[in-house]
């Protein structure tokens, strides 16, 4: 089993984050990757370890050989965050005032991001 846990990251997902990468390295832009976890690991109030681990670490460690800027919002907003507003109580989507939660927080992290380089 260990082994198609090694498989989870797709070598297209790679090459389009590699690609993005030297594009805005060569552009002088500052990329930043926003994880969003799939809303079915969320079910329940009872968030599905098993799945979402392996992908997690996997694209988080990814990310950071290649010095990507990642905006986390399962760790930073989503895990612990009691706010009716974030629940999705349309299946796979926010409401309105959800989706104005999420953009704040990571227009947040931007401008945090940048006051601290």
């Amino acid at each position: 089993q260990k082994k198609n846990i090694e498989l989870r990251i797709s070598s297209d997902f790679k090459k389009l984050i590699l690609l993005t990468k030297k594009l805005t390295d060569q552009n002088n832009i500052d990329l930043y990757f926003v994880y969003l976890p799939d809303s079915n690991r969320y079910k329940n109030n009872n968030f599905s370890k098993n799945t979402f681990s392996y992908d997690y670490e996997k694209i988080l460690n990814y990310l950071n050989l290649l010095n990507i800027k990642v905006i986390d919002l399962h760790k930073d907003l989503l895990v612990n965050n009691k706010d009716p507003k974030l629940r999705r109580s349309t299946g796979d989507h926010f409401t309105k005032e959800g989706y104005g939660v999420v953009s704040k927080f990571i227009f947040k992290s931007i401008s945090d991001n940048k006051d601290n380089n």
